[in-house]
């Protein structure tokens, strides 16, 4: 046997002893044995078909030709050794198993553990392929065009009480305008730039006129679209938007872009009541007021969260100019004015549970975009909404090449069809039902914690993903729409006190007084439930709430970290423990 032969089969640690025992070559220990040709052979056969460790089938090799020998000694015969060794595939097999027995404990387990690893991969194959064919042969089926549907109801609606063709024009001469005027509505004679305020509302009369007449309508009127047509966006510096080529286009991408101008509008119409004010003209003090609750008062068939939110902003800037002019102006308005700007107090946007039904009509046209339809309600996350997913943020942006591949592992975790509907179906009608309660007892309430509930771990996270992304904001909303409820009710009262100064010469000592005669009953303070705080300071009303805390402190003021007084504390949900009260009435300027 040559050297390099030798080493080969030496195990390691006799290298370093140097020695060359070459006592791995099990095929030496055979060929150099004693035995017959036909028992060598067999015991080779053996040996090559264990599959063992060199120095394994070295040992079994001796093992073999050490069991022959003994026989052969005995006088058997090779043919007789031979058959009553038996198959020599079976006796290999048990050779093995036994000779793997007797290895070390650490290898045992690592091999046990390798092979529930590969039996694991191999499961897990298996599951990846029938989920890729399954995951990859699912279709939505859009069945509702939630657009075409809502547009069929306000073509319905009479020409003639639709608001929007008029609007339509108003905007497009309403632009351009300069940047100053998104604070125009609270300015006064007293600001510097009032001449220049003066000079806009002038160059904007005819625009402002056409807003005025439109307001009178009683419905908004306008389709919904996901277009914003040239002429608009180019009055407005924008760039159009053609509309989605898409014979069913998705809720989501209905484009509201009315609700700047509006809001504008509005702004402009609370500078031209001031500067109305100013001259005495009390009939377009009226009109520019009451057009300005009307255009956040607009009928819609269908009414967004959006809409509603930019309704309360208009809303609430008509009630605090209201306030200033009644303060600063009080005799510019007649009594016959002020019940009829009273009684236009009476509609606005108090109810935001149509606009919550709106946010389920946006969830379920996704879903029966992203989800396949079994015929009873239920169905899987599919392709489309794999690709549907990543354009609204349900899932990571992936690739589409990626997305084939990740879709059959990412979607069995997504919730059923029939799960997140329900699941969000019972977020959202505890959500309106809670909306629908007074603000005292909304507090109460942690909608938020609705959301938490399904947002606790990762597993529920992304089980519950759109429902999720999808939720509108659940409090703010309602909340706000019972502080503007407040602010109304305010307004009423200062009417109603204003009216018994002028009859009376002197302002009641208590609300009490002003009813039902002036003021039908004791308006609320949304905070607690209880009449709303009114006293005379120095012979002059001071009208206030209990605010965020919910403690009557006497009509101090609720001030900021400078120590100045907030006009508008109810915004601060969350200072419960700061004092001070919400004034209402007198305005702080």
């Amino acid at each position: 046997m040559s050297v390099l032969n030798k080493l080969a089969h030496t195990p390691l640690r006799d290298i370093l002893r140097r020695k060359l025992t070459a006592r791995l070559d099990w095929r030496s220990v055979i060929e150099c044995s004693e035995l017959p040709d036909s028992l060598r052979q067999l015991a080779t056969k053996v040996v090559r078909s264990t599959r063992l460790w060199r120095f394994e089938r070295a040992d079994v090799a001796r093992e073999l030709c050490a069991h022959f020998s003994d026989g052969v000694k005995a006088g058997a015969t090779p043919e007789e050794l031979a058959t009553s060794f038996g198959d020599s595939k079976s006796a290999a097999k048990l050779i093995t198993r036994a000779k793997r027995r007797t290895r070390p404990l650490p290898w045992r387990i690592t091999m046990r553990a390798l092979k529930f690893v590969g039996a694991f991969v191999v499961l897990a194959i298996l599951i990846y392929s029938f989920e890729f064919i399954r995951f990859n042969t699912r279709s939505p089926n859009i069945a509702r065009n939630y657009i075409a549907e809502t547009n069929a109801k306000i073509e319905a609606i009479p020409e003639q009480d639709r608001a929007w063709p008029l609007y339509r024009k108003a905007i497009l001469r309403l632009y351009p305008l300069p940047e100053h005027v998104k604070d125009i509505w609270a300015r006064s004679p007293a600001d510097e730039t009032w001449d220049e305020q003066v000079a806009l509302i002038k160059e904007k009369s005819e625009a402002l006129e056409l807003f005025r007449q439109a307001a009178r309508k009683p419905y908004l009127g306008r389709p919904w679209t996901t277009a914003i047509e040239p002429e608009i966006a180019i009055a407005m510096g924008g760039d159009p938007r053609p509309p989605s080529q898409n014979a069913n286009p998705m809720l989501f991408e209905v484009l509201l872009p009315h609700l700047g101008p509006l809001r504008k509008a509005a702004q402009l119409l609370i500078a031209d009541a001031r500067l109305a004010a100013t001259q005495k003209d009390s009939g377009r003090v009226e009109d520019n007021l009451i057009a300005v609750l009307s255009i956040a008062s607009h009928e819609r068939v269908q009414e967004t969260l959006i809409d509603v939110l930019v309704d309360m902003a208009i809303y609430s800037f008509a009630l605090s100019a209201f306030q200033d002019i009644l303060h600063e102006y009080s005799d510019v308005l007649s009594n016959e004015q002020l019940a009829r700007l009273a009684h236009h107090l009476e509609r606005g946007p108090f109810d935001v549970r149509p606009a919550l039904q709106t946010e389920r009509l946006v969830f379920n046209d996704i879903i029966q975009r992203a989800y396949s339809d079994d015929g009873v309600g239920d169905g899987r996350l599919t392709p489309e909404g794999l690709r549907l997913g990543s354009d609204i943020g349900l899932e990571p942006n992936l690739e589409l090449s990626a997305k084939a591949f990740t879709g059959p592992a990412f979607a069995p975790v997504i919730a059923s069809r029939k799960t997140i509907i329900n699941k969000y179906d019972e977020i959202m009608n505890e959500t309106e039902r809670i909306a629908g309660l007074p603000l005292w007892q909304q507090l109460v309430f942690d909608l938020n914690g609705l959301l938490e509930r399904i947002d606790r771990n990762m597993l529920t996270r992304l089980k519950y993903s759109p429902i999720l992304i999808l939720m509108p904001t659940l409090d703010r909303p309602a909340r706000h729409a019972e502080i503007l409820r407040l602010q109304r009710d305010a307004v009423r009262a200062i009417i109603a006190l204003e009216l018994y100064k002028r009859r009376e010469h002197t302002y009641p000592e208590t609300l009490v007084q002003l009813t039902p005669d002036l003021l039908p009953t004791l308006p609320l303070d949304r905070f607690d439930g209880k009449p709303l705080r009114y006293k005379l300071q120095d012979g002059a009303p001071l009208l206030y709430s209990v605010g965020a805390n919910q403690i009557d402190e006497g009509g101090q003021p609720f001030l900021d970290k400078d120590g100045a007084p907030i006009p508008d504390a109810a915004r601060s949900f969350g200072a419960h423990d700061e004092p001070g009260d919400w004034i209402l009435y007198p305005p702080s300027n």
